[in-house]
């Protein structure tokens, strides 16, 4: 039975690339919806005239909308980081 990550084929690697693939999610979550809105703003106020409101809403969405996402993916690794662990502990009884 292979109790922990690193025993299984590739498990150091396999550990270390998820672990890398998990920051950069972590930073396209938290940086991509403030730089998409910010971008959409200021093409409305280009085209539409739209006052400068809207990019200071941009933002303020943006980065509740970034916290938010990046809050939910470190939650679920946390919790499937629990179930791995509870998972290897129980292969230990």
């Amino acid at each position: 039975m292979m109790k922990d990550p690193a025993e299984r084929p590739g498990g150091t690697w396999m550990l270390v690339l998820s672990r890398i693939g998990l920051l950069t999610q972590l930073g396209l979550t938290l940086v991509a919806p403030p730089l998409l809105l910010v971008l959409g703003a200021l093409w409305l106020q280009k085209r539409f005239g739209c006052g400068d409101w809207i990019l200071l809403a941009a933002i303020l969405v943006g980065v509740i909308s970034g916290i938010c996402g990046t809050a939910g993916l470190i939650r679920d690794a946390l919790a499937h980081d629990r179930r791995t662990v509870d998972k290897n502990q129980g292969e230990h009884r």
